[in-house]
């Protein structure tokens, strides 16, 4: 049954009201203290159950109000590769380790933990931790005791994409280049029934140099002669098609009483589809004289007087002749160079992007110079293909009556056996123009379709791999002695995080064991009608352990999909959630680029049943279409993706909004913590402001937050000069904001926002990272391969970060104005955290200082421990 979003959040209260219980009544602590060995009870804070305000929901526009005492928190995780999972890593332990042992813990009053990308490797990780023996935080990170053997285990494939080294290279290798093989056969049909059609019109070398198709030419007209024979159907169709345009603009003057919106559409699409028409006779009618250029070069005595029946210019011959000369050399040159071109298209594009404001001669060659390789890389895939093309054409033209063609290469002759008599007796229509080697094209194309249709839309993109080594990386199995190993982890459905007794018609104890988990995906709808799309060509998809879907698509049950499903698990979703790299990506797709792409395989996506049409699946042929991957390539490659189809193309959260904050948006969160670590080298937080648009356009929500104050201070530690402008020891943040979320106007939240930035206290080995690495901590997301040393930085300056946030020690940024009772409103909400009462008064005490004292130097703290040290 297809669900709407209030159906969904009905249902979310209902186990978050269930896990409160759970740990408000000791259950959770209890599992916890008995597998420990220890007595301590942890709980929340007591704050009521969630609820939702039906007197103000609207089921039909799913608009929601949550009960103002329903105090929901939440966690958002960034994207951002691998340098968010270990930052945010540094983050939820730094919060962990605010409550000592028998005290409140912060986790415990987590009711959403909702992750994009990188954010949700380490998120999922933390929830399938939970799930597992003592449902404890994996992670725990104190200086009197020594690692998890789950932390060790993320250090150990910190380089998760190849720890095992060159055979994990080799591996890597090995499906890139299937990948690339399989596309090629996908395209190879039609290439080959192109090849067969232009044999058709074309089968000798008389017919290819005389104007026409198959006997008939408008070229035989009076008015053509000389250069304009050849393209004589192009003329007529452009001639046409301005009359037709000199007949429109008369008919708008003189009907204009009677013209009305749909017909002057009506006549807009016409004319737009007749100057298609008229590009694409022109490019139909080029080749045949592209192939007579190449044919010039062959020696032969036939073809030469065949050549003098062309009523071309002199000069364009040579020019022909000369082009189809280059054109193996060409190929050659080209096809290393699309690696290249492609590898840096993002960059290049978001180079263009941001030289768009700017008014300077060296901002303007750098955006023309970086659009002009970005078309040049757009062009370079689709060229090689017509070359292809081409040589399968010039190949099987013949001379006259012979089978063979002019320039028939020794090994396709082998195959055709063109050069023996068995096919002189097949005088049918059409194949007695396409000849052997035509007719071979054509049954080698009908095979090879008939092949790819038994290729999966999954089967061949590089998302299982992807998925195989991030389940390697981040679900690992946690060992208890004397306890017997779980069920493996990667298996595992998303379903199963929140298990529900359906004859008691109660949750299970294993509902209350962890936050409830949003993994965030977008849906991508470049092709979609709806033109609220049309800017963004994507929308929010999310997997959770109730539902799985989107506004556009609609939601269903996360078992009901699973069982349409069976490849659909919680590593299925976390890598789908971090697929980044796609021909097809959201708000940031390069549609110039789609194509080349797809082509070339750099496809990370995954295409899941649509819940919208998950009854469908019930019919054994839509389920048989449904598997059909040539089509949804073909889709794919065309950025022809929508909502419709039975199955929805999903990639990256972060292609839609990077920082996991929206869903909680939506969800009306009073408290959340979210962590920003996507690369934004100039501190300009791109991603924030995304948001910012995107909560105000759809949810009529506020935020303001000072992250000028993180900006200001970070920009000034360079590595010269790693401590700031003041020398050591730095100074104490800010690394944070605490801002507003204007929910209504009697409604406010509280957003604590960390981001990874420098303030010159950080501990000497994450400095001396940064005198070596300047860009740290905003290094490219390309970079997956993490050594020791750089996953240690990140998770030591996350944990340095939101420590000294939390305990009160570090300045941060504040909102432009805050209202009354604002500092009554942190502290309420810094309890929901289960942050401890004397590190929230520090906090607090922030808030009252004078602005300059927040830029330079710490209050003075406030019954408060030493200052944090980064472990």
């Amino acid at each position: 049954m297809l669900l709407n979003f209030v159906d969904v959040f009905r249902r979310e209260l209902s186990v978050i009201n269930f896990r409160r219980d759970a740990i408000r009544n000791g259950m959770v602590a209890e599992r916890r203290s008995q597998a420990a060995s220890k007595a301590a009870r942890h709980f929340v804070v007591d704050r009521g159950d969630a609820a939702l305000d039906d007197t103000r929901s609207d089921p039909k526009r799913d608009t929601v109000r949550t009960e103002k005492t329903s105090n929901l928190t939440g966690i958002a995780l960034s994207g951002g590769g691998m340098r968010s999972a270990s930052y945010g890593l540094g983050v939820l332990q730094a919060l962990a380790s605010l409550s000592p042992a028998g005290t409140p813990r912060p986790l415990d009053a987590v009711d959403y933990l909702s992750t994009v990308s990188g954010g949700g490797y380490i998120g999922t990780s933390v929830v399938a931790g939970m799930m597992q023996d003592n449902r404890s935080f994996p992670f725990e990170s104190r200086l009197d005791e020594a690692e998890t053997p789950e932390t060790q285990h993320l250090r150990d494939f910190s380089n998760f994409l190849a720890p095992a080294g060159a055979p994990d290279h080799l591996v890597t290798i090995a499906l890139v280049m299937r990948g690339l093989l399989v596309n090629a056969l996908i395209v190879l049909p039609a290439l080959l029934l192109l090849a067969a059609l232009t044999i058709l019109l074309n089968p000798t070398v008389s017919d290819l140099m005389t104007p026409g198709i198959l006997g008939f030419s408008a070229s035989k007209l009076w008015m053509f002669s000389g250069t304009m024979k050849h393209f004589a159907h192009t003329m007529l169709l452009a001639a046409l098609a301005a009359l037709l345009m000199f007949g429109s603009a008369l008919y708008t003057s003189f009907a204009f009483r009677r013209d009305t919106l749909k017909s002057r559409e009506i006549l807009g699409r016409a004319l737009g589809a007749l100057v298609a028409l008229v590009l694409a006779s022109a490019i139909i009618e080029i080749q045949p004289l592209v192939l007579s250029g190449m044919l010039a070069n062959a020696n032969d005595k036939q073809i030469t007087s065949a050549r003098e029946v062309i009523v071309l210019a002199q000069p364009f011959q040579d020019l022909l002749a000369a082009f189809a000369s280059i054109l193996p050399s060409l190929a050659t040159v080209l096809a290393p160079t699309v690696a290249v071109l492609i590898s840096v298209a993002q960059k290049l594009a978001k180079l263009a992007e941001a030289s768009l404001g700017d008014g300077t001669w060296s901002a303007a060659m750098k955006k023309n110079s970086s659009r002009f390789v970005l078309y040049l890389a757009a062009v370079i895939v689709p060229f090689m293909l017509w070359i292809a093309y081409i040589y399968l054409s010039y190949w099987a033209i013949r001379k006259g009556d012979e089978w063979c063609g002019v320039e028939t290469p020794r090994w396709l002759k082998a195959i055709t056996h063109c050069e023996m008599d068995w096919y002189a007796h097949w005088q049918i229509w059409p194949l007695s123009r396409l000849g052997p080697i035509g007719a071979t094209y054509l049954g080698v194309a009908l095979a090879l379709s008939a092949v790819c249709l038994l290729i999966g839309p999954n089967s061949n993109s590089l998302h299982r791999l992807y998925r195989d080594r991030l389940s390697r990386a981040f679900l690992m199995q946690r060992k208890t002695i004397g306890q017997k190993p779980s069920e493996a982890v990667d298996t595992w459905k998303f379903s199963s995080l929140k298990p529900f007794d359906e004859r008691a018609g109660s949750w299970k104890e294993g509902a209350a064991f962890s936050p409830y988990l949003l993994s965030n995906a977008a849906i991508n709808l470049e092709g979609s009608k709806d033109l609220n799309k049309r800017g963004r060509n994507a929308d929010n998809f999310i997997f959770s352990p109730l539902h799985v879907g989107s506004q556009s698509t609609g939601y269903v049950r996360s078992k009901d999909i699973e069982r349409v499903v069976p490849d659909l698990s919680l590593a299925t979703a976390m890598a789908t959630s971090g697929a980044a790299a796609s021909a097809n990506m959201g708000r940031q797709t390069i549609k110039i680029l789609t194509f080349s792409l797809s082509l070339l395989n750099i496809r990370l996506g995954y295409w899941l049943a649509n819940p919208a049409r998950i009854n469908a699946f019930k019919k054994g042929l839509n389920r048989w279409i449904a598997n059909v991957g040539t089509w949804y390539f073909a889709a794919e490659t065309a950025g022809l993706l929508n909502e419709k189809r039975l199955n929805v193309y999903l990639t990256d959260g972060g292609h839609i909004e990077n920082l996991g904050i929206y869903e909680l948006l939506r969800r009306r969160c009073k408290v959340i913590l979210a962590v920003d670590a996507e690369a934004d080298p100039a501190l300009t937080f791109p991603s924030l402001v995304n948001l910012e648009v995107m909560a105000r356009i759809d949810l009529g929500v506020r935020i303001d937050l000072g992250w000028q104050a993180i900006q200001a201070n970070s920009l000034g530690i360079t590595p010269a000069a790693p401590y700031g402008p003041g020398g050591p020891p730095g100074r104490h943040g800010p690394h944070a904001a605490i801002g507003i979320i204007k929910y209504d106007d009697d409604e406010t939240g509280v957003l604590i926002y960390i981001k990874p930035s420098l303030s010159g206290d950080e501990n000497d080995y994450i400095l001396d990272y940064f005198r070596r690495y300047p860009t740290f901590p905003h290094e490219t997301t390309v970079d997956q391969f993490f050594t020791e040393e750089q996953f240690e930085a990140y998770r030591a300056l996350g944990f340095h970060a939101a420590r000294g946030l939390l305990t009160g020690a570090d300045n941060f940024g504040k909102p432009a104005a805050a209202p009354e009772g604002w500092d009554s409103q942190v502290a309420q909400a810094l309890a929901l955290l289960n942050v401890p009462a004397s590190m929230a008064a520090a906090i607090v005490a922030h808030l009252q200082a004078q602005p300059d004292q927040t830029t330079h130097a710490a209050p003075p703290r406030i019954n408060q421990p030493p200052p944090p040290k980064a472990n």
